[in-house]
């Protein structure tokens, strides 16, 4: 895949938590296929309906004109960018009700599980496929 702006992962830009699954992301995006934009960010505000960007536990992937949410979103992301193959098999023949109530167990610890890191700093390279 080329890597152009279609590929686009919205994620709450004040949780460490999801900071760092950014920079594990990139690490498997070999392409550097994705970009990234805070669901606090204008792009957020101009592509992706208002309801995910309210709901800061949710993980947003808009590609070309879909968007996915969490575990689905989680699921495409990997697909993308050819990334953990047994989970995305995994994944796929897992129920998307169980999927999600994993990713929500996730999402709603995910301010507690994060309480004793510290943000990470981005690299250059990946700072430059962060959207504003």
């Amino acid at each position: 895949m080329q890597p152009t702006q279609e590929h686009i992962v919205f994620i709450d830009g004040d949780c460490i938590l999801c900071n760092r699954a950014v920079i594990y992301l990139d690490s498997l995006d070999t392409e550097s296929i994705l970009h990234y934009a805070h669901l606090q960010s204008i792009t957020a505000s101009k592509t992706i309906p208002t309801q995910y960007i309210q709901d800061k536990n949710t993980l947003v992937y808009k590609t070309g004109d879909r968007v996915y949410t969490k575990s689905e979103a989680i699921l495409k992301i990997l697909e993308t960018i050819n990334g953990l193959r047994f989970l995305q098999i995994v994944m796929r023949y897992t129920p998307k009700a169980i999927t999600n109530f994993i990713y929500d167990l996730i999402a709603k610890s995910r301010l507690a599980i994060s309480s004793n890191m510290t943000m990470c700093k981005l690299n250059e390279e990946l700072n430059s496929r962060i959207i504003k």
